[in-house]
């Protein structure tokens, strides 16, 4: 199997993490989405099955073997399916900026689900998706947002559910979700 081509959609700066206003300034916030977003792309260039790394961002973030796709403000969805065209026929995996807690032991075993076929990561509510991989090549039209868990279940019924990797499933949204992520060792640097 071709190696895999990771993509990692990055807000806007000033539209990142608005939900955590209330317990963080401006610049923390900013602050905490870099340090995030680093610790992903840390752990995927870590993954030897990873062998592409894009990130789709209003402007490039610089960090030695990263590609870039600006996202042209289109919405979400629409710009990783621009930025899946761009990556070509090859297996896909699509994962969020915002988990703390992502080890390379997790993308190993996502993607050996995945390898084939599609596995799904939803959050810990089960309500959202924080990462599809997507090694099949069939078609999949991405529907991230609100209930995009269920959403992207029905597109793929017999993709891999993958509930019991915590580094999967913790994503940073809310000031709950950063708490749970800091008495679980995540440091924020």
């Amino acid at each position: 199997m071709t190696g895999w081509t990771a993509i990692v959609p990055i807000k806007a700066v000033g539209r990142r993490k608005t939900r955590l206003a209330a317990h963080l300034s401006a610049i923390g916030r900013e602050e905490l989405v870099e340090n995030l977003f680093y610790h992903v792309v840390q752990t995927l260039q870590a993954c030897a099955a990873v062998t592409r790394i894009i990130v789709l961002s209003e402007g490039p973030m610089l960090m030695a073997g990263l590609e870039w796709i600006a996202d042209k403000g289109g919405g979400l969805n629409a710009e990783l399916e621009r930025a899946r065209h761009a990556a070509g026929q090859v297996p896909q995996l699509i994962i969020h900026a915002d988990l703390p807690l992502l080890t390379v032991a997790d993308v190993d075993h996502f993607l050996r689900l995945g390898a084939g076929q599609s596995a799904i990561a939803p959050d810990r509510a089960a309500i959202g998706t924080n990462a599809l991989a997507l090694g099949s090549g069939n078609p999949f039209t991405l529907c991230f947002g609100p209930g995009s868990f269920q959403r992207h279940c029905e597109q793929a019924p017999g993709a891999v559910i993958v509930r019991d990797r915590q580094g999967l499933s913790l994503d940073v949204d809310e000031a709950e979700d950063l708490q749970q992520a800091i008495r679980l060792g995540f440091s924020g640097q």
